[in-house]
């Protein structure tokens, strides 16, 4: 009876679902002889499976050959059920259910759980099958508990392949991204998504590739597509469809990418972003350099090599620091090969006794704290020279946080520190020029709010650097200037007041102890940063408004004083030349012209002094009437015609205008146009002709004066309006004059609310024009 059970058990064995053990059956080799319970004591060690049976009437478990098999197995408590006190917790509920199934003589489906096979053992896990069997006595329920822990590790080591190769990925500095069979994002890491900002919201498991590039398409991403879209967009659709070359990728934010994609055997396509802007930059420079060199064919190849292999210095460590591997990039800027630094520390070779020893204890310290590390260091290379390396240095984790390699990414940063130094060589140079210059120089921001304040501000305001700083500006203002100076600020943002950017003016400043006092304000702006700053020059132009005080004066009193005596000498010369005193010598009346002409000239420039000063004193007075300009230009050329003739110049009225009436002062406006007239007569040479002009419309009425000189060059059309200031020439007739017409005819000019101007070419002659109101004195 016991051998019929063992063949039916081996039977069921070699018949039973799990296919695994048949298998190792027919693999399996036992010695002629051996019985039936040997072989299947071989069969159940060689799969790590125990064959039970569970006998329902009887309520007992059967094993056969299972002596020493160290395998779970199933046993009954006193009261009935399943003794589970060698399964794991968390698998005993589904164990006791599944049994309750079998003692009720219900096939339950397969099921995985953990036990030890005794207490000395290790939890293991197990997988029961279970199949009804109906032998000749009564009804078996029989089964199979197999120890699958090989299976689950295997299982469990894919994982934590493929979570490693997932975080692998996702450091990448290289974008990555797989689209299945159906052309549908599978995955892509963050690098990749950051390479394309305007479509990375379109990146989520399940969009195909059209929708990704429809998506940046539609942003404006690719320069390359800009005009040309729906060209572009097929023309990259069918680049990635046969994934055989890469390609090169213009982004709108300026950026280059390089493109890898592949595709599998299974059809799925792998791609790669290189960024590879910085290449593209030292592939410029290099060509621009080769241009410039004009090198020979040969160096020309070598010297695009170097630029094609351009990259950053990577390395690999292993978890305890030691090299693992380089690229050539390393070893190309260095001089170390992998076979010098493999199973090295690279911190005891790249580094010198020029290394900052608070730099290396500080990174020292976040290695050995297992913090990811940054920064720049001094190094060296095999060769001994020094190199600057900014570098980045990370640890890669296992899945459960301990570190197994570490990587560093470094740049060549030699050449940026040294431009470094040399700025801030130059920002204390300029610093200490600051320092010692004499006006005051004085930083603010766009509120107005003090953020410099050099040493000569504070010996002019009487303020101490740390007291000044953070204060508002208006502070060392007085009058209307320190109350408007945020209406100021708040015109200049607005656009109304650009051009005190770069001027001059002067203003009313006050020092500490409430000393009023004049400055003269030069204000340039920059940007430090993204922010706005505001730079002021300040002069105390206190001893030169003095000297300007006292210059006035003297001149008013001279020329007073000159005035009335020179008047009486112009009207005896004039009675003396004109015979009322006698008949003269020829030689003497020659000598009378000159003194006579001479005086009358020294008049004029006494009258001129004497409106200069009424100027600049607010004091010139106008006599606001209703007027003719065309009958002021008539008269101005009828009394300017002698003078004309004498240098056989011509004048000629050539426009009149419809409605020549305006309101302003008739003898300053005769003043401007005969002042204009005798200019255009004394660069005119003999035989050209002086035409004189006038237009109106409804508010404004315009007048000119052209010649066809000699003309005014560019640099000298500003300078002719300020005062003492006459142009160079050979011509005698030009030094007559003193220099001050013009600098008198502006101000007359807008007083009358309005300008003077001048268009000039050398050799062709000029034209000055004045527009003024129809109505200045409203």
């Amino acid at each position: 009876m016991a051998g019929h059970k063992r063949a039916s058990a081996l039977r069921a064995c070699q018949l039973g679902n799990d296919e695994g053990l048949m298998q190792k059956l027919k693999m399996t080799s036992v010695a002629p002889g051996f019985s039936d319970a040997d072989r299947m004591k071989a069969i159940q060690q060689l799969a790590k499976a125990l064959y039970w049976e569970w006998d329902s009437e009887r309520r007992e478990f059967r094993f056969h050959a299972a002596e020493m098999l160290s395998i779970w197995k199933p046993d009954l408590l006193p009261s009935g059920e399943i003794d589970t006190s060698l399964v794991a917790p968390s698998s005993q509920p589904l164990l006791r259910q599944t049994f309750e199934m079998i003692f009720s003589n219900a096939i339950p489906d397969p099921i995985t759980f953990e036990a030890r096979a005794d207490d000395s053992a290790s939890t293991v896990t197990y997988m029961l099958r279970v199949d009804p069997f109906q032998d000749e006595e009564r009804s078996i329920v029989r089964g199979i508990i197999k120890d699958v822990s090989d299976n689950t590790v295997l299982a469990e080591r894919a994982r934590s392949a493929e979570q490693k190769l997932l975080h692998a990925v996702d450091v990448l500095h290289d974008g990555f991204v797989i689209y299945d069979s159906d052309d549908r994002l599978v995955v892509c890491n963050q690098r990749y998504r950051d390479l394309y900002p305007k479509s990375a919201h379109a990146m989520i498991p399940g969009a195909t590739f059209s929708d990704v590039i429809r998506a940046g398409l539609d942003a404006g991403e690719y320069t390359h597509a800009i005009g040309r879209e729906e060209e572009w967009f097929k023309e990259r659709l069918a680049k990635h469809l046969t994934s055989d070359q890469e390609i090169e990728q213009l982004l709108d934010d300026g950026r280059w990418l390089r493109i890898a994609e592949r595709k599998t055997v299974d059809g799925m396509r792998i791609g790669l972003r290189i960024d590879i802007t910085k290449l593209k930059q030292n592939e410029a420079e290099l060509k621009a350099t080769l241009a410039r060199l004009q090198k020979s064919e040969l160096e020309a190849r070598r010297l695009s090599v170097v630029a094609d292999r351009t990259k950053s210095m990577v390395t690999i460590l292993d978890k305890d620091g030691r090299v693992e591997w380089v690229n050539p990039a390393f070893t190309e800027i260095t001089g170390y090969t992998i076979h010098e630094l493999a199973g090295e520390d690279p911190r005891s070779i790249m580094r010198g006794v020029n290394t900052d020893k608070s730099v290396t204890q500080a990174v020292d310290k976040d290695i050995h704290d297992g913090k990811s590390v940054s920064g720049t260091m001094l190094h060296y290379k095999k060769t001994g020279d020094p190199i600057w390396i900014e570098f980045e240095r990370q640890a890669i984790r296992d899945t459960d946080g301990s570190v197994i390699q570490h990587m560093i990414v470094a740049h060549d940063v030699t050449e940026h520190v040294r431009n470094t130094e040399v700025l801030a060589e130059r920002a204390e140079s300029i610093r200490a020029i600051l320092d010692t210059v004499v006006d005051a120089i004085v930083t603010i921001d766009s509120n107005g709010v003090i953020l410099t304040f050099n040493p000569a501000a504070e010996r002019m305001f009487g303020i101490r650097c740390k007291d000044a700083l953070g204060k508002n500006v208006n502070t060392l203002m007085a009058g209307e200037h320190h109350t408007n100076h945020s209406l100021y600020i708040a015109n200049y943002f607005a656009g109304h007041t650009k051009n005190v950017i770069g001027k001059s003016r002067e203003f009313t400043a006050v020092k500490a102890d409430g000393t009023i006092f004049p400055v003269e304000l030069a204000v340039g702006e920059m940007f430090s940063g993204e922010n706005l700053r505001f730079v002021g020059i300040i002069r105390d132009i206190s001893e030169r408004k003095q000297l300007e005080r006292i210059k006035r004066e003297f001149i008013s009193t001279v020329s007073h004083e000159l005035k009335t005596p020179l008047t009486s000498i112009t009207g005896a010369l004039g009675l003396a030349r004109s015979g009322a005193v006698g008949s003269l010598s020829e030689q003497m009346q020659n000598i009378i012209d000159i003194a006579y002409r001479n005086s009358e000239r020294l008049g004029t420039l006494v009258t001129d002094i004497l409106d200069i000063e009424k100027i600049d004193a607010g004091q010139m007075s106008y006599d606001m009437q209703e007027s003719n300009i065309d009958q002021l230009i008539a008269d101005c050329v009828v009394s300017m015609q002698p003078y004309a003739n004498k240098f056989g110049v011509s004048l000629k009225i050539c426009g009149k205008t419809d409605d020549p009436v305006f309101m302003g002062d008739s003898n300053r406006i005769t003043q401007v146009i005969t002042n204009l007239i005798s200019n255009g007569i004394k660069f005119s040479k003999s035989g050209q002709q002086v035409e004189v002009r006038s237009k109106s419309t409804a508010d404004t009425l315009t007048f000119s004066v052209k010649d066809f000189g000699e003309g005014i060059s560019q640099e000298l059309q500003e300078q002719i309006f300020t005062r003492f200031f006459r142009v160079d020439s050979a011509d005698d007739r030009h030094s007559g004059g003193t220099g001050l017409g013009l600098s008198i005819c502006r101000p007359i000019v807008e007083a009358h609310r309005g300008a003077i101007s001048v268009e000039s070419s050398l050799g062709e002659g000029s034209t000055f024009t004045v527009r003024i109101s129809r109505n200045a004195d409203t």
